[in-house]
Order: structure tokens, then C-alpha cells, then sequence
């Protein structure tokens, strides 16, 4: 939840938010900056609304490229939204005209993904998770271990009768390549 939550203020190894306006990028030859952040709401009004918001971001991913100008060929295949923006991001992924009749050239596009932990309403990214390094990263650092209490000495196992388990591991998270993300605030 964290990772997804803070990626418009958590940094990602260029030293900028892993969601921001103003990536260093080399362009020609010199230094500019590029942005992978957003403020359209995901919608499925009208094909032109549609359009602004997640076909826009789409093109802009598909537009990245490397510091030598080659496009990285980024093709966002995960669609991540909150749960208020379920059945919008379900109804853009799966029907064949948008709410104002017209043709809908984005079904199938990407994955509809639902993280319940987002604590936005507005907010929704696109991912590209079909290359080697993801744009969120899990660190297995102790795999689970499955932990009981069954021993008749434990107080709970004799006088209480309670059998306990559990389970105990250690992990983190962190950003990958800002590149395979965008994502909308859903303020505009």
C-alpha cells in the first residue's frame, strides 16, 4: 500500500518522485525533463474524454525512449485504479461503445488491476509489467515461515485450550524504472 500511495511524493533512483513533472532525460544530445504524472480523471463519457485521460497516457508512455533517443517500447498492460474507479476502468477495458454511442478503441487494452489499499478516489495509473524489471519492486528478504504455539507448557495451548499459528517473514518494496508507470492524480 505504501509503494502505491506515495509514488506521487516517494523518490525513485533519478531523485525525483517516481510519479513527477520533471525527470532529467537526455534529448538530442542535452539535458531536459520529461513527465510521467497526470491530472485527467479516467473516463468513459465521451470517446474525446476518453481519449484525454487514459489514451493520452498511453501515447506518452509509448513515446518514452532511452538516453541515445531509441524508443524503449514501453506498452502499458495494467490498468490500476481504487475501488470507486472500478467499474469505470472495467466498463474502458470490456465495452464496445463508450457512454455517448461512439466506437470504443481502447477494449483490451490493459489489465484491470484493484488495489483496495489506495487511499485516493481520483488517482489511477498505467503499468508495463511485461518486462524483466517491474515498475514496482518486492524484495524477499526471509521467506515465510510458518510459526505454532501447540506445546501443552504454553499457557494458552493448557489453560485456554488455543492452538496459535502464524506466520513470519521479512520483505520490502521500492520503484523500478519510473519509465514503466504514469499516473493521474484525477484532479482535473
Amino acid at each position: 500500500d505504501d509503494l502505491v500511495n506515495g509514488m506521487f511524493t516517494n523518490k525513485c533512483y533519478d531523485g525525483q518522485n517516481f510519479i513527477d513533472t520533471d525527470h532529467p532525460v537526455i534529448v538530442n544530445g542535452k539535458e531536459a525533463t520529461t513527465s510521467n504524472k497526470g491530472t485527467a480523471k479516467l473516463s468513459i463519457a465521451t470517446l474525446a474524454a476518453a481519449q484525454a485521460s487514459y489514451g493520452a497516457a498511453r501515447t506518452v508512455m509509448r513515446k518514452f525512449k532511452d538516453d541515445e533517443g531509441r524508443p524503449l517500447k514501453v506498452r502499458p498492460t495494467v490498468l490500476l485504479v481504487p475501488p470507486a474507479l472500478e467499474f469505470t476502468a472495467n466498463a474502458l477495458m470490456t465495452v464496445d461503445r463508450l457512454e455517448d454511442g461512439k466506437p470504443n478503441p481502447f477494449k483490451g487494452t490493459a489489465k484491470v488491476l484493484v488495489w483496495d489499499g489506495w487511499t485516493s478516489d481520483t488517482a489511477w495509473a498505467l503499468l508495463d509489467t511485461s518486462k524483466s524489471v517491474k515498475p514496482f519492486i518486492y524484495q524477499e528478504r526471509k521467506k515465510p515461515v510458518l510459526v505454532h504455539q501447540f506445546d501443552m507448557a504454553s499457557d494458552n495451548v493448557f489453560t485456554r485450550k488455543k492452538y496459535l499459528y502464524g506466520a513470519e517473514a521479512r520483505a520490502a518494496g521500492g520503484y523500478g524504472f519510473w519509465q514503466l508507470a504514469w499516473a493521474s492524480d484525477g484532479t482535473a
